[in-house]
């Protein structure tokens, strides 16, 4: 059944929807000063790695997904375990399986369901991109579009 569920399920993603659109628009007079700032539904300033103090995306690997650099957009061996927690604390865990990968999926797509089809597609989508993009693509699509609380903010760009 999961085996027909891999073949009959759409499992890409568009080019375009790996593109971070969603951006403030600064607004400044003739003199340079800023007068205002307009955000669509997400607040959110893009900015590259290179931008971005090396701590930051070492921090998010080390508490997200410590194997980020040797998987294809699927642990393994996180699942097995996060499976095994949830199984032996009786639905009650501290953690989840889902690679910064499928975590960037997740963000892309707005797929909130709870249930195993979702995550079988969030994992044939991330290793689909994981083809597709290099990691540090992956990396700061994701530092980019993550959700950082207070007003809506995304992104680690915003971040106060």
């Amino acid at each position: 059944m999961v085996i027909y569920y891999f073949l009959n399920e759409k499992s890409d993603i568009d080019e375009k929807d790996l593109l971070v659109a969603k951006q403030n628009s600064e607004v400044y007079d003739r003199d340079g000063n800023h007068l205002a700032t307009l955000a669509v539904d997400e607040k959110r300033k893009i900015i590259t790695l290179s931008d971005m103090s090396k701590y930051i995306p070492d921090a998010y690997i080390s508490m997200e997904d410590e194997r980020f650099y040797s998987h294809t957009g699927f642990d393994l061996q996180r699942t097995a375990s996060a499976m095994f927690t949830y199984i032996t604390r009786r639905g009650k865990s501290s953690y989840g399986a889902s690679t910064i990968t499928q975590q960037l999926i997740k963000n892309i797509t707005k797929d909130d369901e709870r249930d195993w089809k979702r995550k079988v597609r969030e994992i044939t989508r991330a290793i689909n991109v994981e083809k597709k993009l290099s990691k540090s693509q992956i990396l700061e699509l994701y530092l980019n579009l993550i959700y950082m609380g207070g007003q809506n903010i995304h992104g680690i760009a915003l971040r106060k």
